[in-house]
């Protein structure tokens, strides 16, 4: 499992002992990244070559995923977004379909289904309801890098949809973890 901001900049601190890298903290990122940026110096794409990072963002009207999308804003060459998911919250999920345009959206809540798709109906992007939903951005096949911000044990599912579709994957939740850990790690 990589994280967003190790693929982003390279390795971060290392934990005691050894083991893998793990990232710098993401205000120190985002701050370096816009002190580069101001000073007129290469954007970050020319540290990552020309490759632009297409982000499936799981749990995108939490705070992580708000905030993965902040720095989205802030580095349109680098990142761009191609699905969003939600659980519950149709109103904001929408507005961040419409400003960000990713080919699919879902929300978790199967009842919220409805609305989502009447809010989204100009728009060109699927739209998907349930677990499978949120599973199927997971994996979608032109995502670079799944960040998981759904928090609890429900982002278990969509995490090993990803790795099981060879992803990069972002965890923002330690639940999967705790969860399944050996699973993860194993795949």
């Amino acid at each position: 499992i990589k994280y967003l901001w190790k693929i982003a900049l390279g390795s971060g601190r290392r934990p005691a002992g050894g083991g893998q890298s793990w990232c710098r903290p993401p205000f120190a990122i985002v701050l370096r990244m816009w002190r580069r940026r101001a000073a007129g110096q290469e954007p970050l794409c020319g540290i990552l070559g020309d490759n632009m990072k297409r982000l499936s963002i799981l749990g995108s009207t939490g705070s992580i995923g708000r905030q993965t999308l902040e720095v989205c804003d802030l580095f349109p060459a680098d990142f761009t977004v191609v699905a969003l998911t939600a659980q519950q919250n149709v109103e904001l999920l929408a507005a961040q379909a419409k400003q960000y345009r990713p080919s699919m959206v879902a929300i978790g809540d199967p009842d919220c289904y409805n609305i989502l798709k009447e809010a989204l109906s100009g728009l060109d992007c699927a739209v998907l309801a349930g677990a499978e939903g949120v599973a199927a951005c997971a994996a979608c096949d032109t995502a670079d890098l799944v960040v998981g911000a759904i928090s609890g044990i429900a982002g278990l599912t969509p995490v090993l949809a990803a790795i099981e579709q060879g992803k990069d994957v972002a965890l923002a939740n330690k639940e999967v973890l705790v969860a399944a850990g050996s699973v993860v790690m194993e795949r």
